[in-house]
């Protein structure tokens, strides 16, 4: 594994595929989408876990589907300040501790301390308290997650015997974790951020003296166990079909591990973001620091590599956020405002042929995420590279004046919405023009034309959906014309339609707002439990159509 700059003279050769994995014969299958946080059940403390995941993942399957869909299942600071956003991770090369079930761990069994715990009155009036929340409280919750962990951890270190040494092997074999367990621990220790660290501390190695090692011990054991179950939700992803569908932010947050780790392949002193649009009018910061072209090129691209490797040893599709960044991303020198930044380059062939190499390596599809406003080589080299793209629905609705949705062809994903739209109900009402107005992202002038714009592309889907008659019964609801997308979507020829849970039963509140630093982002549950949604009509129905019309020859 590459640790430092290569030397004067060394090479770096990669032989990978022309193309990226795609089965043969092709998928045709469908899954739905929700945020993990969101899914809470009447077991688990307020949030989802990975064993509701997984059991959301065997109802799918019996219903005939083949995917879960979430958003990245990173680490995060979830203490103080609190950053829930998935796509500000504190590493991409971990997991987050926040969704382990902690009472699958193996070693409840000899740690009457955490069982006592977990039983104790105070303790449950928390989960209690957690459970009736309508939103996730991160801080809460992880705190109790971690007071559990942290008697289960001090057990372990005290035993001797196979699962010991279980642990053991999986340090030596995953050095991130172990230096993960450390950089978190010292945080901890110092009480401050790595940039704010004695200069010592600051180049990517920690000496044992500088943080309380039962802390280290506490994390080292939280990846272990998160690795333990995310390989539990692989195995049966792939026994189910396609295998776990999981989500590659563009880059990590600037405090955590991997800025300070890969220094050399970040850019120092900037951000990655967005220029000006239509709906942005003064550019984005998302205040992650970007890949440096020439950094990250005289590493061997290492700290990319163990990124996409990091998820493709369990992921049976990878999606890729802002696949733009495989080409060119947009930079902000700190101290800048987002108008005033610029656009840097890479060698994207050698990005891309790291790609199809580890896609074939472990059979596993590469989704870009190409919406937004894409420069027009970006695409054609997707193709020629074989991995896939998104067909979005109200991106095209809203792209298409002439009217129509696009035309799905077999390397898209199609799917209704994703985690930073408006929901189909709000779009189609129009309610999300009214909350942009109230958090200022839009003047009224310009709301004013985007509703009546909303009210042809309204008119245009409707007489879409009637001509091939994919709606009848309430044909101008929102309810009536999801559906008939939904249906409309089924029969096409993408591989796969991921379907959002919460447009099923048309939910009206969204997950995120970008632009905003709302404390409802990233924060709101279902409306519904786990166990409730599996009984719902609604969603019955829509599993129904979706049955039906995958079976059906696709539409051409």
């Amino acid at each position: 594994m590459l640790r430092a700059k290569q030397t004067k003279g060394s090479k770096c050769l990669i032989s990978a595929p022309v193309r990226a994995y795609w089965p043969q014969p092709p998928l045709r299958t469908w899954g739905f989408f929700l945020p993990l946080y969101a899914l809470h059940s009447e077991r688990s403390w307020g949030a989802g876990d990975f064993t509701d995941m997984g059991r959301l993942m065997d109802w799918i399957s019996g219903q005939g589907g083949g995917v879960f869909a979430t958003l990245p299942l990173l680490p995060l600071f979830l203490d103080e300040p609190c950053d829930p956003s998935p796509y500000s991770p504190v590493s991409r090369l971990l997991w987050n501790e926040f969704y382990l079930d902690v009472t699958e761990a193996p070693e409840m069994d000899i740690c009457s301390e955490a069982r006592d715990l977990l039983q104790s009155e105070p303790f449950t009036r928390e989960v209690t308290s957690l459970q009736k929340s309508r939103f996730v409280d991160y801080p809460q919750q992880m705190r109790l997650k971690r007071n559990v962990l942290e008697r289960l951890s001090r057990s372990l270190f005290l035993q001797e015997g196979q699962r010991r040494e279980s642990m053991n092997r999986f340090a030596e074999q995953h050095p991130h974790a172990l230096n993960y367990a450390r950089f978190r621990a010292t945080i901890e220790t110092a009480g401050t951020e790595w940039r704010c660290w004695p200069e010592r501390l600051r180049q990517g190695h920690i000496p044992g003296s500088e943080y309380d090692e039962d802390i280290m011990h506490y994390y080292l054991y939280a990846q272990w166990l998160a690795d333990e179950q995310v390989a539990n939700l692989a195995r049966k992803a792939r026994q189910a079909g396609s295998g776990l569908y999981l989500d590659l932010p563009l880059g990590a947050h600037a405090g955590g591990y991997d800025a300070w780790r890969y220094q050399e392949a970040l850019v120092p002193d900037a951000s990655v973001g967005a220029p000006p649009d239509a709906v942005f009018t003064h550019g984005q910061d998302w205040g992650m620091p970007p890949m440096h072209p020439e950094g990250a090129r005289e590493r061997f691209y290492d700290y990319y590599i163990e990124c996409i490797r990091h998820h493709l040893r369990y992921a049976g599709i990878l999606r890729l956020d802002h696949a733009m960044g495989l080409h060119r991303v947009f930079i902000i020198p700190h101290g800048m405002a987002a108008d005033q930044g610029t656009y840097i380059g890479f060698q994207s062939e050698e990005l891309y042929a790291i790609l199809t190499l580890e896609s074939h390596r472990n059979r596993s599809i590469i989704i870009g995420e190409d919406l937004g406003t894409v420069p027009p080589y970006v695409r054609p080299a997707m193709h020629r590279y074989g991995l896939g793209r998104m067909h979005v629905l109200q991106y095209e609705m809203d792209s298409r004046p002439e009217g129509g949705i696009g035309r799905i062809n077999n390397e898209m994903v199609a799917s209704t919405s994703t985690h930073d739209m408006p929901t189909f109900k709000s779009y189609w009402e129009g309610t999300d023009i009214d909350l942009r107005i109230e958090t200022a992202l839009l003047d009224r002038e310009t709301a004013k034309k985007e509703a009546e714009t909303r009210r042809k592309v309204r008119e245009r889907i409707t007489g879409f959906l009637k001509k091939r008659r994919f709606i009848e019964n309430k044909p101008d609801s929102a309810e009536g014309v999801f559906a008939g997308l939904s249906s409309y979507f089924a029969r096409s020829r993408a591989p796969l339609v991921l379907i959002d849970l919460e447009d099923v039963w048309g939910e009206t509140e969204r997950q995120n707002l970008p632009g905003t630093v709302d404390g409802t982002n990233w924060g709101r549950k279902a409306r519904y439990t786990l166990e409730e949604i599996e009984g719902l009509s609604e969603v019955k129905e829509i599993v129904n159509a979706l049955n039906y019309w995958r079976g059906e020859q696709a539409v051409r």
